[in-house]
């Protein structure tokens, strides 16, 4: 079953020009033997019933769910028996025409036996599942003993990457330098790459810049800042759809943090300017044996900058489509699967613009840390990361904008 979308020619909003270009947009939904696309095993575009494929942060493309209504004799080829390999680890992509919406590995098949009507059933994970297969351990030959001297984030990436995980793209140029040494980290105990990177690896570079790991298109790795400075998607509360939830919460909230490694106490860091009202609420962080003293701050000033804030809601859900800022000023109409886990999204009229010095609230400008897009219903689930300071920064230069208007 293919999905089209035609949208309305020309619209204008109080706050800027909005235009959606007439397109006919559908998903294909291809099946290859690998990732190399030597041989095209199944073209699912025009019968498949359902289909949902998510991103996040860390990772990149996470999960794909598809079902498709197949004979048996079809379906059959899909499992694996005796001598056939059938479709696990094939190559699953989705398309918007040739652009890659998500890809990843087909990693479980079923169908239902007591249907009326057979569906073969699809689970797939992106190319991150992939950095679960091979253990790295640096004591190995050839490794890196990284207890002793100067070494970077982007280094233990790299190695990792390139001894351990054959499946992801050996371009590296996307992998940055952090600039925080984090010589003396211990990884001698034989653990998955991917396990060491969201577990192991210090993500920050001065205690509130955070920085994320994921495969994206042609299985190519990138190791990035998380900038917010760079709105990606505006839409409005019209296009909410139901079960979006918008709420701040102050159970996890935290303005004292304590680093503990090995059983030892670090030096505590408390907020150093304390909203009136607000308790005195602390927080245990536990640091990894081996992490140097400067890493081990640097993860407390992280834990500190995103505790000591109340955290946003859980999700929201969109619908119809949301629109993309171009160069000339105007909002371009765009289906809702191109929202992917580390861009920006702002609900526009959400806060009034008469607020002068708005405070982020999570409530409109979002740092987008997952999404899932259901092709049937044509909606996409957001999940918020916690703000950051960039956020407020930009929020409150587009409240500036909006007044001089």
């Amino acid at each position: 079953m293919s999905f089209p979308y035609t949208f309305p020619i020309t619209l204008s909003r109080d706050i800027g020009h909005f235009v959606d270009v007439p397109q006919l947009q559908s998903l294909r939904v291809l099946v290859w033997s690998d990732y190399n696309k030597n041989a095209l095993l199944d073209d699912h575009t025009d019968n498949f019933t359902g289909l949902t494929f998510s991103t996040a942060l860390h990772g990149g493309f996470k999960l794909c769910s598809l079902s498709v209504p197949m004979s048996l004799e079809r379906l059959w080829l899909y499992f694996e028996r005796e001598n056939l390999a059938g479709r696990h680890f094939a190559h699953l992509e989705i398309l918007e025409e040739q652009k890659i919406v998500w890809e990843g590995r087909i990693m479980a098949v079923g169908f239902d036996p007591s249907g009326a009507n057979l569906s073969l059933n699809i689970e797939a994970a992106g190319y991150w599942s992939s950095c679960r297969d091979q253990f790295y351990d640096s004591a190995d030959s050839g490794n890196t003993d990284w207890t002793s001297g100067s070494h970077t984030v982007d280094d233990i990436i790299k190695e990792m990457l390139t001894e351990e995980c054959p499946d992801i793209n050996s371009d590296q140029t996307n992998i940055d330098d952090p600039g925080l040494n984090v010589g003396g980290i211990d990884l001698t105990d034989r653990d998955y790459p991917q396990n060491i990177i969201v577990d192991k690896l210090p993500m920050t570079s001065d205690g509130t810049d955070q920085w994320h790991f994921a495969i994206w298109e042609n299985r190519i790795p990138y190791f990035k800042q998380r900038v917010a400075t760079t709105l990606h998607w505006t839409t409005f509360t019209s296009e909410l759809g139901s079960g979006s939830s918008l709420m701040q919460s102050a159970y996890e909230l935290r303005n004292s943090v304590l680093p503990v490694k090995d059983g030892t106490e670090g030096t505590a860091l408390a907020e150093s300017d304390r909203r009136s009202g607000v308790p005195l609420r602390e927080y245990k962080l536990t640091i990894q044996k081996g992490t140097p003293t400067a890493a081990e701050n640097e993860e407390r000033d992280r834990a500190l900058a995103e505790k000591q804030r109340p955290q946003q809601s859980q999700r929201f859900n969109l619908t119809g489509r949301v629109w993309s800022t171009k160069d000339s000023g105007a909002f371009i109409g765009k289906p809702l699967w191109n929202v992917r886990a580390g861009e920006v999204l702002r609900i526009a009229d959400l806060v009034p613009y008469s607020v002068s010095t708005p405070e982020l609230d999570a409530l409109r400008t979002f740092f987008i840390n997952e999404t899932q897009y259901d092709a049937v219903t044509d909606t996409l689930t957001v999940v918020p990361d916690r703000p950051s300071r960039d956020l407020l920064t930009m929020l409150v230069r587009n409240v500036q904008m909006e007044q001089q208007r």
